[in-house]
This record gives C-alpha cells, sequence and structure tokens, in this order.
C-alpha cells in the first residue's frame, strides 16, 4: 500500500551462526556432487539419479530454460508429485536463476488461479495425469486466460508447449550469477483463509534450514530419507527432507502417494532410516503393521 515501508531482513545478524554460507543452492549442489560423486542421490518410481547425474541433469534444464528466454527472477509454477522429475526440474530452475513457486499436487483452479494472478509466472510445468486428475487441462485453461503465461512444460508424453524430457540444453553455457539473499523459492501457506499466501524462502536460509535440521536429526551420509508427504511441501523438502538429507550426503527415496502401503513397503524395501509422516498416516500405518 502507498506510504508503507517494505521489510527487508537483516541477513547480517545471522552470518557468524554454525551452517550459515552465503551460497546459492546451485552452489551447494556442486559441493555435494563434487563430494558424492556418482553416489545414489534420488530414488523413485521413475528411476533414480546420482549426485553428479543431479548436477547434470539440473544443468541441462537451466540450459533449456534459459535458451527458452526464461531469465532470472522469473516466477515458474511448479506442479509435479513426487517424481525424480520434480527434484530435476527444482535444481534446474535454481541454476537457472528462475524462482520456483511450489504448488502441491492437491491444489486446482482454485488456488492455481489465485497464485497465478499473484505472482505472474513466465512458465507452468506440469505432470500430464497424476491419481487420475489431469494436470495438463488445467494449465492449458490457465494458459489461455494469462497472457503472463508463455510456456507449459509438462513431465509426460503429450501436450503442452514442451516436453520435460526434450529439456536437453547445453551445459556448458554461463548461467547467471544469483544473489544467495535473494529469494530461492516460494513456497504456500496453508490457505486456511483463502487462496494460498506465497513464503519467499532465501537460497541461504533455506539451506540452513535444512542442515540445523539435518544436524538436530543426526543424519549422515548412510541415512537414507523416505520422501512420504508430497515433497513440495515446507516439512518433507527442508526439515531435514530432501535438502537437508543431501546435504548430509544421504539417499533421497520418493514415496509415489502417501498411501501406508507405499510407505510400509518403500520403508522395508529401501532399508530407510528416517521419514516425516503426520499423525493421521502414522496411526494408519501402526494398525496396518499390527
Amino acid at each position: 500500500m502507498e506510504g508503507t515501508k517494505r521489510y527487508k531482513k537483516d541477513y547480517k545478524r545471522y552470518e557468524n551462526l554454525e551452517g550459515w554460507e552465503r551460497r546459492t543452492i546451485s552452489d551447494q549442489l556442486h559441493t555435494w556432487a563434487e563430494k558424492y560423486g556418482e553416489k545414489i542421490a534420488v530414488t523413485a518410481a521413475d528411476g533414480e539419479i546420482s549426485y553428479k547425474g543431479l548436477e547434470r541433469r539440473a544443468s541441462e534444464i537451466a540450459s533449456a530454460f534459459l535458451n527458452l528466454g526464461i531469465q532470472k527472477g522469473d516466477k515458474v509454477v511448479v506442479q509435479l508429485p513426487n517424481r525424480l522429475s520434480f527434484v530435476e526440474v527444482l535444481f534446474g530452475l535454481e541454476k537457472a536463476g528462475a524462482i520456483p513457486i511450489l504448488m502441491l499436487p492437491a491444489h486446482r483452479e482454485a488456488e492455481v488461479e489465485g497464485i497465478i494472478k499473484l505472482a505472474n509466472p513466465k512458465a507452468y510445468i506440469v505432470a500430464e495425469q497424476y491419481m487420475g486428475y489431469n494436470y495438463l487441462s488445467l494449465a492449458t485453461q490457465m494458459k489461455e486466460k494469462y497472457s503472463c503465461l508463455q510456456y507449459i512444460v509438462v513431465d509426460g508424453s503429450n501436450g503442452g508447449d514442451l516436453i520435460l524430457d526434450d529439456l536437453n540444453g547445453n551445459i556448458c553455457r554461463e548461467y547467471p550469477t544469483v544473489d544467495c539473499y535473494q529469494p530461492a523459492v516460494l513456497l504456500l501457506s496453508g490457505g486456511t483463509t483463502g487462496i494460498p499466501k506465497l513464503i519467499p524462502r532465501t537460497h541461504t536460509d533455506y539451506i540452513y534450514n535444512a542442515r540445523m535440521s539435518a544436524k538436530r536429526c543426526k543424519l549422515s551420509e548412510n541415512d537414507i530419507y523416505l520422501a512420504a508427504l508430497p515433497v513440495a511441501h515446507n516439512f518433507p523438502l527442508s526439515c531435514p527432507g530432501l535438502l537437508g538429507t543431501l546435504d548430509a550426503g544421504g539417499k533421497i527415496v520418493l514415496s509415489p502417494t502417501t498411501s501406508p502401503d507405499d510407505i510400509l513397503s518403500l520403508i522395508s524395501e529401501e532399508q530407510v532410516t528416517i521419514t516425516a509422516l503426520v499423525p493421521a498416516i502414522v496411526g494408519i500405518c501402526m494398525e496396518m503393521l499390527e
């Protein structure tokens, strides 16, 4: 509003904290790739990828987006389920300097439209279909309605402007310089009072959050973290979640659904050592075990 001062966080007060680093998420990925190499970083129903492989794939996706015209600071709506593609896209956008808006798979027209009106994203990345819902149809509808949306990128085989698997760029190009105190992701609030609100998290503070959560949980490179909840949510993404586990050198296992059948099977098959669940799912899992 006119006359209202914009709040600006003073990060200098945190710079002597243990685990606080003035580096971007993309910088962190490079360090992890150098340190852990061909060790498997993420495994999912649609495949697995090593730390080195994840950095290479992120570079390909970043290059493809930059060649497309998505620039540093552009916002991109990401609505993908727990798939390898989510992780690749997240790090690809970070390397390109774009800002992903992490929608949950459960969000529908009202939430998506509200966020597009608010943020004016340049692209929308969706699964073609998931759990019986046609996300491509929703994305197409939004693009027809809002001129800011220039590209629909699809994790699938049909429709949209681009197929995610086709985004293979020149990984030798120069990437934008990004300020680590600028937003890395835009998370969504619970939306209990209406359309979800955007929650900006900077590169440095978000890695710090994940790193110190991982320390609290005593994570190490021997741990295997099951991301059972939608990984676009803050809890399984950074508490310690995906980012905290990668920072510790562990392995991420992505559960395709929140079904207790999937969760219990993956815990057994993948020798999971840590996961994060909401109480209701814990209760059902315990009942099934009994």
